[in-house]
């Protein structure tokens, strides 16, 4: 009865930032196990290239919302939030709608 069941991203929503100079370049929200939705994620651009941030409780908090106890699961977790990000930039736009 103690099975571990591993945690399965099953969508990832992107939204990018309009304003090319801000810190924040996108925030995600991801769903897990189809039962569990993360928000609030934000993608920033770093000295060292893109990485993520997860949401405090409130303004200047140093708690998280949520956050990823293993690092196995947080590496994931950025991996593929990142591949989402950059698929997103890599998909042409239709001017047509």
């Amino acid at each position: 009865m103690n099975e571990k069941k591993k945690m399965e991203i099953t969508s990832i929503q992107i939204e990018p930032n309009t304003h090319p100079e801000a810190k924040v370049i996108a925030t995600a929200a991801v769903v897990l196990n189809g039962s569990l939705s993360l928000r609030g994620i934000k993608i920033l651009r770093g000295r060292y290239g893109l990485f993520l941030a997860f949401p405090g409780l409130s303004t200047g908090s140093p708690q998280r919302a949520f956050e990823a106890l293993s690092m196995r699961f947080r590496k994931e977790l950025q991996t593929e939030i990142l591949q989402a990000y950059k698929h997103l930039l890599a998909t042409p736009v239709s001017l047509f709608g």
